[in-house]
């Protein structure tokens, strides 16, 4: 199961999978939902250049950055198929705490700030404010051991040790236990409205898949959801059709 986020264009996504992925590969396109027709129209692009490759989005409601290390998790655990890998992904991404840190709120809608948040992050100086999704999801001031979470989890933060946003992060986290890693996304600003860095907190171990739902009659993947998210096929509507 391969992954693909950012903002990337279908016909580059293509020729980056044409030499790599086997005959039964399945590709995963990870995007936040205001990027929603950007995404379908990778997927169709996909899928017309390379109809052996299995394709399905994944709307999430994490950084980016977020949904890259949980799905590279995800897509590498073993003895299970990508149906069950795919529902640990976003059952995982449901309750984990990920966002970026931003120079300003000026333009950010989701999550949305106040208009004091607002008014604040226009003065010069200061944390500047996070942008936070999962359980805890809002705006907030970006202090010194401000993170209130399981103490036994890291944080990985796509910027440079020595950047301003990675020192702010750091220190409203309040643990030296961080990961630097390159930025999923070449500029937040396309994301966020400003100048930022994207984090995730990460915990152990995945979600679990949650109940099945049998298994799909195309390709025997184990469904948690009511269609196959790679067939598209709608198991109780084959059995109806061929009663």
């Amino acid at each position: 199961m391969a992954l693909v986020t950012g903002r990337l264009g279908g016909p580059e996504v293509a020729a980056r999978l044409s030499g790599d992925l086997g005959g039964d590969a399945r590709l995963v396109v990870l995007h936040r939902p205001a990027d929603l027709d950007a995404a379908a129209l990778v997927t169709n692009v996909v899928s017309g250049a390379l109809p052996q490759v299995a394709v399905t989005r994944l709307p999430v409601r994490s950084s980016l950055l977020g949904a890259a290390v949980i799905g590279l998790e995800a897509a590498h655990i073993e003895n299970q198929d990508d149906g069950t890998r795919l529902a640990r992904l976003a059952g995982t991404l449901g309750g984990t705490t990920s966002g970026a840190w931003l120079s300003r709120v000026t333009r950010l809608s989701v999550p949305s700030p106040s208009f004091g948040q607002h008014l604040r992050s226009l003065l010069p100086g200061g944390p500047r404010f996070l942008a936070v999704f999962g359980p805890d999801a809002g705006v907030v001031r970006a202090a010194g051991e401000g993170y209130a979470g399981p103490p036994t989890r890291q944080l990985v933060i796509a910027a440079p040790p020595e950047s301003t946003a990675a020192q702010r992060l750091r220190a409203w986290y309040g643990s030296d236990d961080v990961i630097h890693v390159p930025p999923v996304v070449d500029d937040a600003r396309a994301l966020y409205g400003n100048a930022g860095a994207e984090f995730i907190v990460v915990a152990d171990s995945l979600a679990e898949a949650g109940p099945s739902r049998g298994a799909c009659p195309v390709c025997g993947d184990v469904l948690h959801t009511d269609f196959c998210p790679f067939c598209h096929v709608h198991p109780r509507l084959v059995e109806e059709t061929s009663a």
